[in-house]
């Protein structure tokens, strides 16, 4: 088994693509912060300009790692960035998850 750090395969780019669409939508979350100054314990769904960003950041990440996870089973590519997008995709989905079961 070797072990790359890009992706070999076609599903494999696309969880890589994943991965960056999710760091983006996380620095375009971070400059809406950094402009809006929102309270810290507003409600889901009443600050739209940050809202949107940080579910497109949850959806995209989720996506990456089910791309990753699929690439990994599937298509044998074991590289290092599509590792990442499938710890990272399962990190968050973990978190949904768990934000639903046993909400603060």
């Amino acid at each position: 088994m070797k072990i790359k750090f890009s992706p070999q395969s076609k599903w494999g780019e696309q969880s890589l693509a994943l991965l960056l669409v999710f760091c983006l939508f996380l620095i375009i979350a971070r400059i809406v912060v950094a402009v809006q100054h929102p309270e810290p314990d507003q409600p889901l769904f009443s600050n739209l300009p940050l809202d949107i960003p940080m579910l497109c950041a949850i959806i995209t990440a989720i996506l990456g790692g089910l791309t990753g996870l699929y690439t990994m089973v599937k298509e044998k590519d074991y590289s290092v960035t599509v590792s990442v997008a499938t710890i990272v995709g399962m990190a968050v989905l973990f978190l949904v998850i768990r934000n639903f079961a046993a909400p603060f």
